[in-house]
């Protein structure tokens, strides 16, 4: 898988968990305790995001970084 593979599956699985939560994308990144810009940047620039951007993220909603990642289904 390249490097911009990666970067839109994670943006695409990420939207996903956003999409199935019913949550604004604001009020979606707060309850992760991540600025709204961060995520509004991971969905639309496909920005790559640190390592606590992930771990909030995925505290927060209950999945795998793994997952997040397209290291496994």
């Amino acid at each position: 898988m390249t490097d911009i593979e990666r970067i839109n599956l994670f943006s695409e699985r990420l939207h996903k968990v956003w999409k199935e939560s019913g949550l604004s994308k604001g009020h979606f990144a707060e309850l992760a305790g991540v600025h709204r810009n961060t995520l509004y940047r991971i969905f639309i620039d496909k920005a790559i995001p640190n390592g606590m951007t992930i771990a909030l993220l995925c505290e927060a909603y209950g999945i795998s970084a793994d997952w997040l990642l397209g290291l496994k289904e």
